[in-house]
């Protein structure tokens, strides 16, 4: 019965191949490639920690890009070995190839690697042969080859992939939006971007971009899923262009400019020049997903290509700060915050927000200023780890009465 099942949902999809074939379009160019540190399906809304040849994060970032589900292809986030077994949330393994299915090569089936490999199929030719796009750490950064079906390096199955969400039509190009959140992560665009912390009430402007609306996740998680919007804010003094969650955004009040609370920045709004930067999202919770009742994976991955998987850790390291008062950093509107041992966020407090900066320090998800990277080295042993947010959740928790 269970078999009868899946070979009826395989005929299911193959019937659809040619609607799907028709939608096809050429593969990747190199010169596209060399531009993925502005795609944020291959930088800051791909999953994978190393952005570049790397055949997950290229075969994730290029289905991504092409539209298809992002939880279906979250539910594929280890080794490559590990993509077909992990399948889920609408994704089904076939042995037939479809356009835009993924190529998948089990341990020791591509060069006898030991950690597999997956390729993403941009065309089936008539005589049964398929043109593939990929990524790798052993060969070529990107390329795309030929390889027919008696060859040796035929893949060993096909992955094919739902279709996700349709772009976001809540905001457009030119329009101001307002931030809700208490602290924003604003996801600079670039593939080694730490992310900016947006205090709420900032004024950003949404701005042109092919990947506006994109319903993808949080950086480095499995559950939170936004659709995103590419923007320009002002980041102490300076614009700079990343990528904010649509959950933590509202349309801004009229005649509002791209403003910052607490920067003194009262200037024009800046023109809509084709300026590159940074680009960063939100700390997000958890919103609706790709699928109706679809079931979230269990596991959260972050793959290299090496033989260690990478567990996401970070969940829960992105939530909102509380709120506090502090009049002393009040006058200064946030913009100088004083930072003494322990107070990595310099509001004048000790508490969990400096324990969540530390962290995401420590784990390499944000950059701190040379104030705070001090004040987080709460033994003074010249270097910020675990040993300094455990004493930090100590102090905190009244277990130690100092630092010393």
């Amino acid at each position: 019965m269970k078999k009868m099942l899946v070979a009826a949902i395989v005929l299911a999809v193959l019937l659809i191949t040619p609607a799907i074939a028709e939608n096809s379009g050429p593969a990747l160019s190199r010169e596209e490639f060399n531009d993925w540190p502005y795609y944020p399906e291959y930088t800051v809304l791909n999953p994978f920690p190393l952005k570049g040849n790397n055949c997950t994060w290229f075969a994730h970032g290029r289905m991504m890009q092409l539209g298809y589900c992002t939880r279906a292809l979250n539910s594929m986030r280890f080794n490559a070995h590990t993509w077909a077994g992990d399948a889920a949330s609408g994704a089904v393994v076939s042995d037939e190839p479809v356009v835009h299915s993924i190529a998948y090569w089990d341990r020791g089936k591509f060069f006898n690697s030991s950690l597999g490999h997956v390729a993403v199929v941009e065309e089936i030719k008539e005589d049964g042969s398929i043109l593939v796009s990929d990524s790798s750490v052993s060969a070529s950064s990107y390329r795309t080859y030929e390889i027919k079906p008696e060859g040796e390096r035929w893949p060993c199955t096909f992955i094919i992939v739902p279709k996700g969400k349709n772009h976001s039509k809540q905001f457009s190009p030119g329009q101001k939006v307002q931030t809700t959140a208490h602290l924003l992560y604003f996801r600079l665009e670039g593939a080694n971007q730490s992310p900016v912390l947006l205090p709420e009430d900032t004024v950003a402007r949404i701005t042109d971009h092919v990947s506006n609306g994109i319903y993808a996740p949080r950086p480095r998680s499995s559950t939170a899923f936004h659709h995103w919007w590419y923007a320009e804010a002002d980041v102490n003094g300076e614009m700079k262009r990343g990528w904010l969650a649509e959950t933590y955004l509202e349309e801004a009040p009229p005649g509002s400019v791209v403003y910052t609370p607490g920067m003194e920045n009262d200037q024009e709004e800046p023109s809509d020049d084709k300026g590159k930067e940074p680009d960063n999202e939100e700390n997000g919770k958890n919103s609706d997903s790709d699928t109706e009742n679809e079931a979230e994976p269990d596991k959260e991955l972050e793959h290299d290509d090496t033989d260690v998987d990478e567990h996401d850790q970070s969940d829960n390291s992105e939530a909102e700060p509380e709120s506090d008062e502090n009049p002393e950093n009040e006058e200064n509107g946030y913009q100088d915050p004083i930072h003494k041992t322990g107070d990595v966020y310099g509001d004048g407090q000790i508490n969990a927000r400096d324990v969540v900066l530390s962290m995401q320090y420590m784990m390499r998800e944000i950059n701190l200023n040379e104030t705070q990277v001090k004040a987080a080295d709460v033994n003074n042993d010249g270097v910020v780890d675990i040993r300094d947010v455990v004493l930090l959740m100590q102090y905190i928790l009244r277990l130690v009465d100092s630092f010393e």
